[in-house]
């Protein structure tokens, strides 16, 4: 029999974390059409939302729920400054 090394799964421990501190861990490396997600702004702004900032100075908002190990990540808007509209991504 042969085995695999190396092949397990790398997802922190949901148990262990808020949810704003899964999303950085999970979403570091993350490109987003607007650049890439500044961990540090990830803020929870509401039950099941997150809102962050990209390196281009946008900010986007993501509704997330608990999902088996992790959560599941969904419905992310690109919001607009004010007097803009915002555009579903």
């Amino acid at each position: 029999m042969i085995g695999l090394a190396g092949c397990h799964d790398q997802r922190p421990d949901k148990s262990q974390l808020a949810p704003v501190e899964y999303f950085r861990q999970t979403q570091a490396h993350t490109e987003t059409p607007d650049g890439r997600i500044l961990t540090s702004t990830v803020r929870e702004v509401a039950p099941y939302l997150l809102e962050y900032q990209t390196d281009s100075g946008q900010t986007y908002q993501v509704r997330y729920s608990s999902q088996g190990e992790g959560f599941r990540y969904y419905d992310s808007r690109r919001i607009e400054p004010a007097g803009a509209s915002a555009g579903l991504e």
